[in-house]
């Protein structure tokens, strides 16, 4: 999984994996509707504790923020507006 392959190049060091991530992000981009919120998720973590893209504008990388702050809106829009209004608190 893609995910796992960007937690180990993070925990092994990027340096000692030259275009792996990118591979891994160019790869994700490529497939990403095939991918649960979970799996990004863990993806964009590892890719965040890799330092990936960091001092660079990195389009691809763009592409996989763009579809986290999607998930994230959904979540709120989800809290916010369709869940049921809140009944007043009793005293027991």
């Amino acid at each position: 999984h893609l995910s796992n392959i960007a937690w180990a190049v993070s925990q092994l060091g990027p340096e000692h994996f030259p275009g792996c991530l990118d591979a891994v992000v160019a790869e994700t981009a490529r497939r990403l509707t095939e991918f649960d919120s979970p799996s990004l998720m863990m993806l964009s973590d590892s890719l965040f504790d890799a330092k990936y893209g960091v001092g660079r504008n990195e389009s691809l990388l763009n592409v996989l923020r763009s579809r986290i702050m999607e998930m994230g809106n959904e979540l709120l829009r989800i809290f916010t507006d369709y869940l049921p209004p809140r009944r007043g608190l009793c005293s027991p």
